[in-house]
């Protein structure tokens, strides 16, 4: 989970060396998944009960029933983001020119580390706004930020000069868009 952490605070500060590093790197998706992202999910979904701290009305069911928003939220917003890669990434990337295999796994798996590091800014934006547990402004604006993130993905998704605003568009709406719809459909439905 340290390597995963590393990552995302590195694309936080930097993002172009945060995503060349993750390209030298090419960490399996799947070791990210099981080692980074549903842990930070996890903690995520935990951070929920320092609303007790702060708010002494607040119940432990509502609290309960934040985290399995949360919990909810991004689990269900990982494969609808990778259905949405799977659909239409290909005609984007320099790489679907060519029909090989071996490019078409690349694409594949790097794609999949593209939706967890982004979901995984995401939980840390959650994490953030759990801790503080303050209807902060800025704070709210954070996943904007991840839009400049996910464009400067372009150079790791090796994406045609002529779609880089349609992978931004695809990339924003699968990893930012889908989670805060989510968010608000499962609180409004449970809370």
């Amino acid at each position: 989970m340290l390597s995963y952490l590393k990552y995302l605070l590195q694309l936080l500060l930097v993002p172009s060396s945060g995503w060349d590093d993750i390209a030298q790197s090419s960490p399996d998706p799947a070791m990210l998944l099981r080692r980074g992202f549903y842990p930070l999910l996890a903690v995520v979904a935990l951070s929920e009960f320092c609303g007790l701290l702060y708010n002494k009305g607040l119940s432990v069911d509502t609290v309960i029933l934040r985290a399995i928003v949360d919990l909810g939220t991004y689990f269900v917003s990982y494969y609808l983001a990778r259905i949405a890669f799977e659909m239409y990434i290909r005609p984007l990337s320099i790489a679907s020119a060519a029909d090989s295999s071996d490019r078409s796994d690349a694409i594949a798996s790097r794609s999949l580390s593209l939706i967890l590091f982004a979901l995984g800014e995401m939980l840390i934006f959650r994490f953030i706004a759990n801790i503080l547990q303050a209807d902060i402004t800025i704070i709210k604006f954070l996943p904007l930020y991840l839009i400049l993130i996910l464009y400067k993905a372009r150079g790791f998704m090796n994406i045609r000069n002529d779609s880089v605003m349609n992978f931004t568009c695809l990339a924003a709406v699968a990893t930012i868009l889908i989670p805060l719809i989510l968010h608000y459909i499962l609180s409004a439905i449970l809370l």
